[in-house]
């Protein structure tokens, strides 16, 4: 297997490629969790086909950079993360009574979730105050302003396109063959 962090222009993506050459992107948590390894563990030599998977990896990143899709698994989210995947899902279901403004308040905290712009902290204190909320009044509407009033005006300010822009130059960050 082979771990690649990949990067072109401000666009960072992680992938990991199997001796089949099966890719798909992992998220940084995922990649951190792969790639520990204890302080004595010794090295092994890489395979032949190292090159092979680097190139599967950089081929992926391309369809994906280019708005090209691969046949690929969702990743399984968990905890903060997941919980608010929840309540998003569940305002999108309450969506048709929402007021136009709420709704594209709505469409900018999915886009800034689904593409992973948030800080981890924010994504915390977002989960935690929406908690408190529920015990009190689960308001859809109530729910729906405190996410947004949470996110820091930056991250509402950046536009999808912004986050993508490439230098045409791909970048290799780290690449680590796995036993």
């Amino acid at each position: 297997m082979q771990v690649l962090f990949i990067k072109d222009g401000e666009l960072k993506r992680t992938y990991l490629s199997d001796k089949d050459f099966n890719s798909k992107e992992l998220t940084f948590f995922e990649s951190v969790k792969i790639l520990k390894c204890d302080k004595g563990e010794k090295r092994v030599k890489i395979s032949d086909n190292f090159y092979d998977m680097l190139a599967c990896n950089k081929e992926h990143f391309r369809v994906f950079k280019s708005g090209g899709a691969f046949e690929e698994k969702a990743t399984k989210k968990s905890g903060n993360d997941a919980k608010i995947n929840t309540i998003i899902k569940g305002l999108e279901s309450y969506a048709r009574k929402f007021t136009g403004k709420e709704e594209e308040k709505l469409k900018k905290i999915k886009e800034l979730f689904e593409n992973g712009y948030l800080p981890k902290e924010i994504i915390k204190e977002i989960k935690s105050e929406i908690e408190k909320i529920m015990k009190i009044e689960p308001n859809p509407h109530k729910i729906l302003e405190l996410i947004y009033e949470i996110i820091p005006d930056k991250y509402k300010q950046v536009e999808k396109e912004e986050i993508k822009r490439t230098t045409g130059n791909i970048e290799v960050i780290l690449s680590e063959y796995l036993v």
